[in-house]
């Protein structure tokens, strides 16, 4: 390509902040190909058919950018902790030169402020010439005690209306008092509980094997309970396993319900007798000595008894209850979303495949998915009953010291109901992914459409902020996936090699603006993922947004004396996560094995790399002696290993250490391989029974032992 029509390119890429090249993983600059800037341009709205139109796209980008009067979005940070310039409230103004001015500035309590003739009223004003025009730019002072919220300013200028959303937010997220806390991550699905209580299980956890769990560590002096997001998923034609890829990300997943505490069992002879029927609970006790979770049968068993409680529930008048109401006017989109199931199943999960007008947004009411359809009662009755067992979860786990830990993915099933309800806000023709790195050497395409960053920023980022709070009413801490994605995301073209991928900026300051308002009315610690490769900009952002990092052993160990990098002050510390080999698996190199059996190394790099990991087990154990944290042993003993690492994050400035459960007891098989085809993914249940883990001294032992570190070290300091 000529270098004219290349800088032009980059020109164009650069105004709708799109990045022409960044750097890699291997710490070298990668340049965009045309062809997937073009892609990515043509998904964010640029006139771009062909690279001949970037002249005239660059011309009409400019026009558009100097016609605007307002941005969409005003931030204002309301403590002194931010930049001056940042905390100042005032709004940047650019008005035609000779156009009158009138604002108003409604406020999220209802109360009104307006300024006549406003443009005379703009300090630093000045007159500039932008694409043929004469403009008055400066800035309008908002009221110095604007109080933290959502607010919306109006400008009438020269008989066109434009609009703002203005954010008055903490500089930083609520600063949970974690003191020194520790807490456990365990998947729901995973949990067992050992025989068939009053009701089937039907062979998956449920929310209330997290309230047994709650309430079990609370008594050890845990603080937290973590696990795998709770969102509402595809369950039966088709399955989907994978929690971060979710139907929704404003509803739950019923097939976490616990059958002994669903609303209305008592009243409702016809579900009590499927649970008490020999043929139901034969079916569970088989589904409960499984290894897997079977998602479809499980679903569909625990649908079965849902389905007759809401007959029972609205036939009896449920819908007029106080709690029903409740529920109602705090999720206004349920009854929408019950509809959208029902009729997925109906026509087929994929809403694309879908007749008009059901397709583009209108399920009339006679349809079989309307309000009087059975399959649409049973999922606003299910999620109901998943809400009100989450809000009783909250309460039964803070009774006892503890909170919820929740996850909110990154990214929506395309299929699902955000991205049919909100597809104006979802860009097409490209999905989420990320560039290549050492453990993904051809990228990652991860199949979601991304928010489309300009338009979440003129609907006033209204789904945005509906996913953090479906999350935080629930959540003492929330972990916020791949936090990058707060600054820019990896967009890779549909058809094109995930190494050809091209990263959008999106804006940051906005969305922790929302994210630090939010976390502050719901009283909820934000946690962002900042694992593998994140630029050092995004982790100082976090910092200074009161964000927590995150610390995982995996990727802090070397094979140098040192051994150990230090824990960050207030970090989310824990020894492996979800995506990674088991504690065990890595300590010992099964993970380098199974990378060599499925082709991500060759046997000369498995050999090497076997050799590094034999180097990085010495090097760890002689640092942990050296520091006086465990006594010298053999390398190779994972349990030694695992005690001393623990007691290594128990006695750091991490502001919360995680454990998971499973590696107590040096678990070898993951929840999830990335990128493996593996029947297991996200469906593997534990191999010890709840009551067994709780009695048991090599679990019991080094949670106790924790608990002492981290209550020692809050002393010392």
């Amino acid at each position: 390509m000529p270098d004219r029509e290349r800088a032009a390119l980059r020109e164009l890429a650069d105004l709708y902040g799109v990045q022409a090249s960044y750097m890699g993983a291997d710490e070298t600059r990668h340049e965009a190909t045309s062809g997937g800037l073009l892609a990515v341009l043509r998904a964010l709205g640029a006139p771009v058919a062909r690279l001949a139109d970037t002249a005239e796209a660059i011309r009409a980008r400019r026009a558009e950018l100097a016609r605007r009067v307002v941005e969409p979005v005003i931030v204002s940070w309301s403590d002194g902790e931010a930049k001056r310039d940042a905390d100042s409230p005032d709004v940047p103004l650019r008005v035609p030169a000779a156009a009158s001015v009138d604002i108003s500035l409604a406020m999220e309590d209802g109360a009104v402020r307006r300024w006549h003739g406003a443009a005379e009223q703009l300090v630093a004003a000045r007159q500039v010439e932008r694409d043929g025009g004469r403009y008055v730019e400066g800035r309008l002072p908002l009221p110095l005690n604007l109080p933290n919220g959502y607010h919306t300013l109006r400008a009438e200028v020269g008989g066109e209306t434009h609009e703002a959303l203005v954010l008055r937010a903490p500089g930083h997220a609520f600063a949970s008092d974690w003191g020194r806390a520790w807490g456990v991550f365990a998947p729901v699905h995973a949990l067992r509980a050992g025989g068939e209580g009053p009701a089937p299980r039907f062979g998956v956890g449920h929310v209330g094997d997290l309230a047994d769990l709650s309430a079990w560590i609370g008594g050890l002096g845990g603080g937290y309970v973590a696990t795998l997001p709770l969102l509402a998923a595809f369950l039966d034609d088709p399955v989907v396993p994978s929690p971060y890829s979710p139907v929704s990300r404003l509803f739950w997943n019923e097939l976490y319900v616990d059958l002994e505490r669903v609303p209305a069992l008592d009243g409702c002879p016809e579900a009590r007798a499927l649970l008490a029927d020999d043929a139901v609970r034969a079916a569970s006790a088989r589904l409960e000595d499984a290894e897997r979770v079977d998602i479809r049968a499980a679903a569909r068993g625990k649908r079965r008894v849902l389905e007759r409680l809401a007959s029972c529930f609205f036939a009896a008048g449920g819908r007029d209850s106080h709690a029903f109401r409740h529920y109602l006017e705090a999720h206004p989109r349920a009854e929408d979303y019950a509809r959208f199931r029902a009729a997925g199943e109906a026509h087929g999960a994929d809403w694309r495949s879908w007749p008009e007008p059901l397709r583009d947004g209108e399920i009339p009411g006679g349809d079989v998915a309307g309000p009087d359809g059975d399959a649409a009662r049973y999922h606003l009755y299910a999620q109901w009953a998943m809400d009100r067992q989450l809000q009783g979860l909250a309460a039964e786990a803070a009774a006892h010291g503890v909170g919820l830990y929740l996850d909110l993915p990154l990214g929506v099933h395309p299929s699902g109901y955000d991205v049919w309800r909100e597809r104006d806000l979802f860009a097409e023709g490209v999905s989420g992914g990320a560039p290549p790195d050492p453990f993904f050497a051809r990228g990652q395409d991860w199949g979601f459409r991304p928010l489309h960053p300009q338009w979440s920023r003129h609907a006033g980022y209204r789904y945005t902020i509906a996913c953090l709070r479906h999350h935080m009413r629930r959540a003492a801490a929330l972990r916020i996936d791949h936090v990058m994605g707060l600054h820019r995301l990896y967009w890779v073209p549909a058809g094109a090699d995930a190494r050809d991928g091209v990263y959008v900026r999106y804006p940051a300051d906005e969305l922790y603006a929302i994210l630090n308002l939010e976390s502050h009315r719901s009283r909820t610690a934000v946690v962002g993922e900042d694992l593998g490769t994140v630029p050092h900009s995004v982790r100082t952002a976090m910092a200074e947004r009161g964000v927590h990092r995150c610390y995982v052993v995996q990727f802090e160990v070397r094979s140098d004396p040192r051994a150990l990098s230090a824990v960050p002050a207030s970090a989310a510390a824990s020894l492996d996560t979800h995506d990674t080999p088991t504690f065990a698996a890595f300590w010992q190199g099964q993970d380098v094995a199974e990378r060599l059996e499925a082709g991500d190394l060759d046997a000369g790099q498995a050999e090497a790399e076997s050799a590094r990991r034999a180097e990085l087990r010495r090097a760890v154990i002689g640092y942990l002696a050296r520091r006086g944290v465990t006594d010298p042993s053999d390398p190779d003993d994972a349990h030694a290993a695992l005690y001393g690492l623990l007691r290594y994050v128990g006695d750091s400035k991490a502001g919360l250490v995680l454990v998971a459960l499973e590696d107590l007891w040096l678990e070898l098989m993951p929840q999830n391989r990335p990128g493996r085809d593996d029947p297991g993914n996200w469906r593997r249940r534990m191999r010890r029974e709840l009551a067994t883990i709780m009695e048991a001294e090599d679990v019991v032992g080094p949670l106790k032992e924790l608990d002492r570190v981290r209550h020692s070290g809050q002393e010392k300091r």
